[in-house]
Order: C-alpha cells, then sequence, then structure tokens
C-alpha cells in the first residue's frame, strides 16, 4: 500500500484512474474501510479495471423506444374508443423510467400519473361504450373503428402532435362508419350510428386527451427539463 497509484488514502488519485465511482465506494472513509475488510481483493490489479461504459445502456435505449412507441399508442388512444390511451402512457413512462434507473422520474411522478390514468379510463369505459352501444353500433364494428383509428394516427404522425390526434379520429370515424353500412346496407344507420358515436364520446375524449396531454408534458418536464 505504499504505492501511490495503489494507495486509496490518495483518494484523489484513485478517483481519477476510476472512470466512474466504484459502486458503494463514495468517500475517503468508506474506502479505508473497505481497504482493512478485503486487502487481498483491493491489491488485484483487476480491482481497478472499471468499464468505459456500462452494458445496460444498450438496455436503456431499448427501454426508451418501447416506451415512446407506448407513449405514442397512448395519445392516438385518447381519441380512439376503448383503446386505454393513458394506460399505455403511464406504461411507456414506467418503462421509460425503469431503463433510466429512476433516476429522473421517480415513484411519486408515476403515482400521480397513475391516478391520472385510472380517472381517464373510467369516464372512457363509461361514455364511449354506453353512448356506441345506444347508437346501435356493433362489437365488430367498435373493434374495426379502434384499428382504424391506430392507423390513421400512424399515417398522419408525420404531423406531430395534431396529425396523430386527427388521424386517430378520422380513422376511428372512418372504420365505424363502413363497418356499420357493411352490416345494416343503409347509409343513414350507418350515418345514425356515427353521431350517436361522435357525441357519445366527445365528454369522454376530451377528459382523455385532456389527461393524456397533461401526462405527457410531466413525462417530458421531468425527463428533459
Amino acid at each position: 500500500w505504499k504505492n501511490k497509484d495503489t494507495d486509496l488514502h490518495g483518494w484523489s488519485g484513485f478517483a481519477r484512474r476510476c472512470p466512474e465511482p466504484v459502486e458503494g465506494i463514495k468517500s475517503a472513509q468508506s474506502a479505508s474501510s473497505v481497504k482493512s475488510a478485503f486487502p487481498f481483493l483491493l491489491s488485484h490489479p483487476a480491482f481497478f479495471i472499471i468499464p468505459e461504459s456500462h452494458p445496460m445502456t444498450d438496455y436503456t435505449l431499448i427501454f426508451s423506444g418501447i416506451g415512446y412507441i407506448l407513449i405514442f399508442l397512448g395519445l392516438v388512444g385518447a381519441v380512439v374508443p376503448l383503446l386505454p390511451g393513458p394506460a399505455f402512457i403511464w406504461l411507456g413512462v414506467f418503462i421509460w423510467a425503469w431503463g433510466d434507473g429512476f433516476a429522473r422520474i421517480g415513484w411519486p411522478t408515476l403515482l400521480f400519473l397513475g391516478i391520472l390514468t385510472l380517472i381517464a379510463w373510467g369516464v372512457d369505459i363509461a361514455f364511449s361504450v354506453i353512448s356506441s352501444r345506444k347508437a346501435g353500433a356493433g362489437w365488430l364494428s367498435i373493434g374495426v373503428s379502434i384499428l382504424t383509428g391506430i392507423g390513421g394516427g400512424i399515417l398522419l404522425s408525420f404531423i406531430p402532435l395534431v396529425g396523430s390526434i386527427l388521424g386517430a379520429i378520422g380513422g376511428a370515424i372512418a372504420g365505424l362508419w363502413y363497418m356499420e353500412y357493411r352490416a345494416k346496407g343503409d347509409s343513414a344507420l350507418a350515418t345514425q350510428a356515427v353521431r350517436g358515436y361522435i357525441g357519445g364520446v366527445l365528454v369522454s375524449m376530451a377528459v382523455e386527451l385532456g389527461a393524456a396531454l397533461l401526462m405527457i408534458l410531466i413525462f417530458a418536464w421531468q425527463a428533459f427539463v
């Protein structure tokens, strides 16, 4: 331990040799205690070899990508019936935060976003399903409208934010009208079902879209500001 380069009492010299601090050794005092407890370990040259890049870096990029995709689907789902938009956003934020080690987004933020998700989901179920069924829309039509809403949101995603919202609304309406027309063979009845859908989901869409945008703003504020 007389070697200047390996003497842990010269903590600044040790810190300069390491690209990042060793986990669990935060101060000279803790370093000295580890030295006294495991001299055979600290004397080995391999102890001082710390990789420049952590292997979790690649996984962080993957988690971030999955998180962004789920957040995008959540924004589309905010204007598509039965698709839990805020739930997708919450899951996307959680995966993103997990990949980040919960360094910038912690559990208090996730808990608050979870409360917003439950409120928006309850309103969406209460208004979308009941109103669509009262308007005479079949379950198959509702299911197709979900898929066409997602497709419309993706198709216009090159227009930031507004394109995804308008594409999702247009796709959902077009899918619902087409399926109702095929099922009933009457354009007037199909239009009536669409009108019932539009009138019934306006409230739920407003609540869910507001919650989705608020969740995305909170995520962006916590993650990047």
